[in-house]
């Protein structure tokens, strides 16, 4: 199973989860909750913060997951990542010409000045 992550906004963090099983309980070690199997294999970690995120090396050493670090990091770089460029480079063209033709808003006419070749994604 690859490894996913999913962030939850109104807790302020992060749930990375490292494969399928079910969980038997849930820990807490060095500032991470992390849920475990019967036999304490890690299934998935809770992430609360930037602090303990730069901190993730220890608990993955700790549990033995070290060679999957790379992927852990890069789950919680894709779940976090700002919009793609198909969604935030039109968002910003037009965010950037309606600052720019600000005063040309209150007579109702505003030009994007965008071909739409331009808004396809990068």
């Amino acid at each position: 199973m690859p490894i996913t992550a999913e962030y939850d906004a109104n807790a302020g963090a992060i749930y990375v989860r490292l494969t399928d099983g079910t969980v038997a309980r849930t820990i807490e070690a060095m500032g991470f909750v992390i849920d475990v199997d019967e036999r304490e294999r890690p299934i998935g970690l809770e992430i609360t913060g930037p602090r303990n995120a730069a901190q993730i090396g220890g608990v993955v050493e700790r549990f033995g997951l070290l060679d999957r670090l790379g992927e852990i990091r890069q789950a919680i770089a894709s779940e976090l990542a700002p919009p793609t460029a198909y969604t935030a480079r039109p968002i910003q063209m037009i965010v950037n010409t309606v600052q720019a033709q600000g005063s040309s808003m209150a007579s109702g006419s505003i030009s994007l000045g965008v071909s739409p070749r331009e808004l396809q994604p990068a």
